[in-house]
């Protein structure tokens, strides 16, 4: 339905691809894998909601990205540790 309705040209697409990627790949047993894939699709949030002018919610998805890139170097960090 949002196909249909909306004027936002490709950018409208984002949050159908980013959920769409998220729900196809979401099975991921790598946690660092899982990681990343939360941080591509907040990226397409997050310039969806610039685009749109839904700043609360871009701060949020940048909340989210940062919060995923830390604990990845985190886990980076711990497993560098353990060897």
């Amino acid at each position: 339905m949002q196909i249909v309705c909306h004027n936002l040209a490709l950018i409208g697409l984002l949050p159908i691809i980013s959920n769409v990627v998220y729900i196809v790949f979401m099975n991921i047993k790598d946690v660092i894998k899982f990681k990343y894939l939360i941080i591509f699709t907040m990226t397409m949030w997050l310039v969806y909601d610039i685009y749109i002018m839904s700043y609360t919610s871009a701060v949020f998805d940048l909340g989210t990205m940062i919060a995923n890139i830390i604990a990845v170097i985190q886990i980076k960090r711990n497993k560098g540790e353990e060897k």
